[in-house]
């Protein structure tokens, strides 16, 4: 499979129990395949990215990596997603302070723009993740992670 996008590196955390990573370096990730409007969506609901469509999870951002249950972890590892699950939450971080602000049909677009980049990410993972468990990882969070998008 052709990477579709790049990352700045791997990920620098501390873990904190029970479930949490803390970001001690930026993660980014770019690709050609996020659209203009997307990217604009993105930067109206402040989030870091730049002109040339840089994503950045900033130093100290909070993560639990890929809500994976942990029965399927002999399937999906947490760790098989990781990166891409870190710049998901990011978005998803975006989509719960923009609740409210923004009206019903963009914040539906702003989860479905970050879900689509989280497929794009975890298309452009190193090692190469295989395509069934992109699919799978994608379509658990288009049908359960609609939860995880607005405040609690």
């Amino acid at each position: 499979m052709k990477k579709k996008g790049n990352y700045n590196g791997y990920i620098q955390a501390e873990y904190t129990p029970p479930h949490n990573w803390i970001l001690t370096q930026k993660l980014s990730f770019v690709s050609d395949d996020i659209k203009e409007e997307e990217k604009d969506l993105l930067l109206r609901h402040e989030a870091d990215i730049d002109s040339a469509g840089v994503i950045t999870a900033p130093i100290g951002f909070q993560t639990n990596l890929a809500s994976v249950p942990r029965f399927l972890w002999g399937l999906i590892s947490p760790w098989d997603v990781a990166r891409a699950a870190v710049i998901h939450d990011y978005l998803y971080g975006i989509c719960v302070k923009s609740y409210g602000k923004a009206t019903e049909f963009e914040s539906a677009e702003l989860r479905r723009v970050a879900d689509d980049i989280f497929f794009i990410a975890m298309s452009s993972s190193d090692p190469e993740v295989p395509k069934w468990k992109i699919k799978a990882c994608y379509w658990a969070v288009r049908l359960f992670g609609g939860k995880a998008a607005k405040p609690k």
